[in-house]
């Protein structure tokens, strides 16, 4: 390695070109290669197949196509697990795809086992498989105005066509309309008048539909394709569609006996913005797509259009994550600006101004290598990595800064200055590498986190070491070369200029700190070495068992207040639309009264003129679905008994430029439970939830009950349910938790016709009765028609009047295979049940969850405790009924995976930090010197939380990991000085005082920068910082609390050390009746 430095320091053509590469493919990399998204994308992990079976029961769906499908791919290799859920007129099955299993070959062995199955019901749609793809929104556009709903709906297309139509852009969704329909309906008095039944009606609009190749003419002038083709595609040509000929000759059109309507699905949904009707635009990202490139031609776009806009009808964005990106990028931009002159005045006042840039090059030279390694990492350009960068930057410039001074050391006593560059360099290089090696091996643990969370934390390090790794190329092979045209020597004060006595007398006062102040200090530790020892243990056994006594609190992973609050209702099943709008009225009253309240004058930033501005912005309402606008959780759409409210708030960021600093201060967790008080009790609501955090991807509390299926359905719901009442009462018993409930507590009243006697003598079967009710209530698709981008259904049904209530389904004729027609009630009894809208399963057995919500703010509710207590009372419940089993999921599933996780990672390190320290010190105990810091370390990472006020969490202590790696190097650049000097003669206690003297100032100067690097991230206010904060504190305040420990206990360990090695070797002399060696003093 030295000849490798020397070599490039006397050649600076190759460190030149060597540096000029590396930003090269750098730039390689961020223009051709790296795509710009919000949130990393990763590879499908799960295999979905998706059914659909319109108007059948979630009982029916699991019985009849969910453990059908589950049973044919059970015994699949690659299959991790299998979770299904069966509701109204339709089936998911999630299989989650093995570690290590290619996912595209489960697919394929998925699709041939479902395509030989033949017990599926008639009736059913094909089966759709798919690896699981999730909508990478980058700009939401909401389009809103006085208009009716077809109107909305025909301009929504438009937009949606020409926005998917934009250059880079290849994934565009409309939501919060209902599908187009074409109904016709048919009255039951008018179906007997005409002898025809609603399946004879179908059965003509749909024999209609024709299509049909009819081959070639082989005629003298060429070719001509003959073809059938008869198709019906709006109201007036289904009317003119021919029923039956009558006895006169004349036809009977659909038109004289049935109602057509070309309009929407029944099911309604209606979606507001700030009080107008509106429809809702999802502009995605796919691929290696670039979400700014997205971004700006949407707005491009949206400049185009609104002058075209008909009166009254405005598009806002709602969502718009890629300003989150160029919000990211400037930060980055003023951090890695803010740390460069950070480093330059802290270098040029200690050291040289020279010195300063040299080392401030290192900066983007290990950007661009980062940048041209990460499209080979898998890594892209988002908002993690972004904050990988944002770590990094106190860390750095380390090496750079230990090579430099050392260089500078050199330059001062004379001689050229390439001898300098070179004796300075390679002088450090072995614990300047070794150094940046423990670095990265201390942020190895975040690439071991499981799950989708595991996947995006591990970005982070995916960035830090390749940064870390050019910074030491940067620092050994091109920073010699440029710090050896620097002239040597050390010139007379008179001779400076103004400026350059300023700095001297700043590098001389630090050296007259150092010899009058610091060499004093450890002298007087050195002597009296073993009380030193003994107070900094006693100091941090004291500040561990302050933290710790409840004065700061810990949290598994902390909850982010969120840009949105979101409200939901959840009427109970079967509740009409017409209520639940109502019933969502006090919601969206309460909302708009907090927006109001919530309202002070504001400064823009950008105009600097002061007006009135609310911390609430614009409120989206949906009533029959949630989460269309995509805030969190999938959409769901057309259900009569839900509603929502979603209110955008000012981001964090933005609401310093209120003029109030109360408003400054506002947290959206505190602005939604306000919200929660004042909305109340809503009558006849089963369930309202409130929601105004991020980060939360599992409940609290979630146990999961698991029971085969037996004897029958109705069994195996009774016993879980059981076990679930007496669970939900026990956790009831434990204060701090709340919203306890079960995912079978919503239920819907369902009848079901029993066939008589007498009717099978009449020829009917439960079947025949069966397809007749479905007809006649759910309706007949005739047909499917495609219209543009849009597939119509054509359905046939009763009239709505007809289908409202029991009496309707009570007088319903039947017909039997003779011909005769009677009402559904002298034929069968109806029984009423209770069905679930939705049914759970996992690996072949019916599920139930038991959800427990906490404040994970409140310092005496302990999660960890509260699950440790209630599971053998679980297991007793449980042992009851054979067969059944129970585990904890959710956050407690998460926490045990992060926990397992952080100890392997914490074992990694330590035993990796030890390896890259014995290696260097050929030593299997001085290593133990330089650790020892690490504990003693934690101390300041403690006090860092609670000086700042933030809650210990999971990302703290992966923090710490990485402070681990971060805080040896100190260390080990004072061991290895000792260790040098030792070698060239100088006495053990000479040596260990000299060292700390002359390496206070690299060490002083790197704990400095390091801290200052993270510092703009420690103070970040946008909400997506939040995440890496807990990390940066414990990073920022461990390094700079062992800064001052490494200056004092590891020169005293050190000797120490050598205490106990030679108490050692003079006993083992003594059992050995050798007389011992004199020690050097």
């Amino acid at each position: 390695m030295n000849a490798l430095i020397a070599w490039f320091a006397r050649n600076g053509v190759a460190a030149n070109l060597l540096m000029i590469f590396i930003i090269l493919m750098g730039v390689n990399g961020i223009v051709n290669r790296l795509p710009v998204e919000v949130f990393p994308q990763f590879a499908p992990d799960e295999v979905e197949i998706r059914v659909t079976y319109r108007g059948a029961t979630p009982e029916q769906m699991e019985e009849s196509v969910a453990i059908p499908l589950e049973n044919i791919i059970a015994d699949l290799p690659g299959i991790e697990e299998i979770k299904t859920s069966a509701s109204e007129g339709s089936v998911r099955i999630e299989i989650e795809v093995e570690t290590g299993h290619a996912a595209r070959d489960l697919l394929e062995d998925v699709k041939s086992r479902v395509d030989s199955i033949n017990s599926l019901p008639e009736g059913i749609e094909p089966p759709v498989i798919r690896l699981e793809e999730h909508l990478h929104e980058v700009v939401t556009l909401i389009i809103h105005g006085d208009m009716s709903e077809y109107d909305l709906r025909k301009l929504g297309e438009r937009i949606r066509d020409e926005a998917g139509r934009l250059e880079g852009v290849s994934r565009v969704k409309m939501r919060g309309l209902r599908n187009y329909e074409i109904g016709i309906e048919i009255s039951e008095h008018i179906l007997r008048e005409h002898g025809l039944t609603l399946q004879q009606v179908a059965e003509a609009v749909r024999d209609s539909a024709v299509d049909i190749p009819g081959g070639v003419i082989q005629s003298r002038n060429g070719e001509v394709l003959v073809r059938t083709e008869g198709r019906a595609f709006d109201k007036a040509a289904f009317e003119k569609i021919i029923i039956k000929a009558r006895e006169d000759g004349s036809h009977l059109t659909l038109g004289e006996i049935t109602t057509v309507t070309d309009a929407f699905e029944e099911d309604r949904v209606v979606m507001r913005f700030n009080g107008r009707r509106c429809a809702v635009v999802h502009v995605a990202r796919t691929g290696d797509q670039n979400a700014l490139e997205i971004e700006a031609a949407v707005q491009d776009y949206l400049e185009r259009l609104t002058p075209t806009l008909p009166k009254g009808v405005n598009i806002n964005i709602w969502n718009n994550r890629a300003d989150i990106i160029h919000k990211r990028l400037s930060t980055l931009n003023d951090s890695a600006l803010m740390g460069c002159i950070f480093i330059v005045v802290l270098l040029g006042l200690f050291l040289r101004p020279a010195v300063a840039m040299w080392v401030c090059v290192g900066v983007p030279v290990a950007f661009m290598g980062a940048f041209a390694l990460m499209p080979y990492l898998g890594v892209t350009i988002n908002l993690f990595t972004l904050y990988g960068f944002l770590l990094v930057l106190g860390v750095l410039v380390d090496d750079a800064i230990v090579t430099g001074e050392r260089i500078h050391a050199y330059q001062q006593r004379g001689g050229t200055g390439l001898e300098g560059a070179i004796k300075g360099a390679q002088e450090v290089a072995i614990p300047v590498i070794f150094g940046v090696l423990t670095t990265a091996i201390a942020f190895v643990p975040l690439l071991m986190v499981e799950g989708r969370r595991g996947q995006i934390f591990a970005q982070i390090p995916l960035v830090i070491i390749p940064c870390l790794l050019f910074s030491l190329i940067e620092s050994k092979l091109i920073l010699p070369a440029h710090l050896s045209h620097l002239s040597t020597g050390k010139p007379a004060r008179e001779k400076l200029s103004l400026l350059g006595r300023g700095q001297r007398w700043f590098a001389d006062g630090l050296e007259w700190g150092i010899d009058h102040i610091y060499r004093p200090i450890l002298v007087k530790a050195s002597a009296h070495r073993y009380v030193t020892l003994c107070l900094f243990i006693a100091a941090a056994v004291t500040i561990c068992s302050y933290s710790f006594s409840g004065r700061m609190q810990t949290i598994y992973f902390p909850p982010i207040d969120s840009e949105m609050a979101t409200a939901r209702l959840v009427m109970p099943q079967g509740t009409a639309y017409e209520v639940t709008e109502k019933k969502l009225q006090k919601m969206i009253h309460e909302g708009k009264a907090l927006q109001a309240k919530y309202t002070a004058a504001y400064t823009d930033p950008k105009t600097g003129e002061t007006a009135p501005r609310s911390l609430i912005g614009d409120i989206i309402t949906t009533i029959g679905g949630q989460n269309i606008a995509g805030v969190r959780g999938g959409p769901q759409s057309g259900i009569a008994n839900l509603g929502e409210v979603q209110m955008q708030l000012m981001a964090p960021e933005d609401r310093v430029h209120f003029r109030d600093s109360a408003f400054q201060e506002i947290k959206t967790r505190n602005l939604v439970a306000e919200w929660r008080k004042n909305i109340g009790v809503i009558e006849g609501a089963q369930e309202i939830t409130t929601r105004g955090i991020i980060g939360r991807t599992r409940d609290p509390i979630a146990i999961k009950l698991a029971m085969p299926a037996q004897d029958t359905s109705a069994q195996t719901t009774s016993l879980l349910t059981e076990v679930a009442r007496k669970l939900k009462a026990e956790l009831a018993t434990y204060t701090g938790l709340f919203d306890i409930h079960d995912t079978f507590e919503r239920t819907k009243e369902e009848v079901r016709p029993t066939l008589k006697p007498g009717a099978m003598q009449r020829g009917l079967t439960r079947a025949m009765v069966g397809r007749q009710v479905q007809g006649g209530f759910f309706g007949h698709e005739a047909q499917r028609i495609q219209r543009g981008q849009n597939e119509v259904r054509v359905m046939v049904r009763y009239p709505l009047a007809e289908r409202q209530s029991m009496a309707n389904l009570e007088n319903m004729h039947i017909r039997t295979p003779e011909g005769a027609s009677m009402p559904l009630a002298s034929i069968a009894d109806l029984e009423m049940a209770e069905s679930y809208p939705y049914i759970r399963r996992s690996d072949l057995a019916r599920t139930l969850y038991v959800i427990a919500d906490a404040d994970k703010f409140d310092s005496s509710v302990d999660l960890e405790k509260i699950r440790e207590d209630i599971e053998p009372k679980i297991a007793a419940l449980v042992a009851k009924h054979p067969g059944m089993s129970f585990e904890f999921v959710g956050e407690s599933r998460e926490r045990a995976e992060s926990f397992a996780a952080l100890k392997l990672g914490g074992i990694i390190v330590l035993l990796g930090i030890y390896a890259m320290l014995a290696i260097p010190f050929k030593s299997y105990l001085q290593p133990l010197i330089v650790m020892a810091i690490i504990p003693f370390s934690i101390m300041g990472a403690l006090l860092g939380h609670m000086i700042m006020d933030v809650p210990f969490s999971i990302m703290s202590a992966f923090g710490l990991l990485a402070m681990g790696g971060v805080v040896v190097n100190d260390s080990l650049v004072m061991v290895h000085y000792i260790n040098l000097k030792r070698k060239e003669g100088t006495p053990l206690l000479e040596a260990v005082r000299n060292a700390g003297a002359a390496r206070f100032r690299p060490i002083i100067l790197t704990s400095l920068t390091t801290f200052g690097g993270i510092l703009p991230t420690m103070f970040e206010k946008s909400t997506q910082a939040q995440f890496v904060i807990p990390m940066g504190i414990s990073l920022a305040w461990g390094v700079l609390f062992a800064t001052f420990i490494t200056l004092i206990l590891v020169p005293i360990c050190y000797l120490i050390l050598e205490d106990t090695k030679s108490g050692l070797s003079r006993y083992w002399n003594w059992q050995m009746g050798r007389k011992p060696e004199p020690t050097a003093a």
